[in-house]
């Protein structure tokens, strides 16, 4: 596995992006980086969640992709589908 690159991640070259960045941002990150994706980190640097692009397929899917969720923090976002998640389940 090591020969597949797989684990074998430098730990400072670890993309995270923090809860309040805005989820256009994130998506930016995603793409620029070419990751699928990204631990969502508070301010003292703890994982707090993970944005992935399926995060973001799941809302083109429902036609929920929008301004207002481009602007709003990755945290917003995550919130939100998690309740859009519970109404459906």
């Amino acid at each position: 596995m090591r020969s597949a690159g797989v684990g074998c991640h430098d730990p400072s070259k670890i993309v995270t992006v923090r809860n309040t960045t805005p989820l256009i941002e994130v998506l930016q990150a995603l793409v620029r980086e070419n990751i699928s994706s990204v631990p969502v980190v508070d301010a003292g640097g703890r994982v707090v969640d993970v944005y992935s692009r399926q995060d973001a397929m799941y809302l083109t899917r429902i036609k929920k992709l929008s301004t207002a969720h481009l602007k709003a923090t990755v945290e917003e976002v995550l919130h939100a589908q998690c309740l859009m998640l519970d109404r459906e389940g």
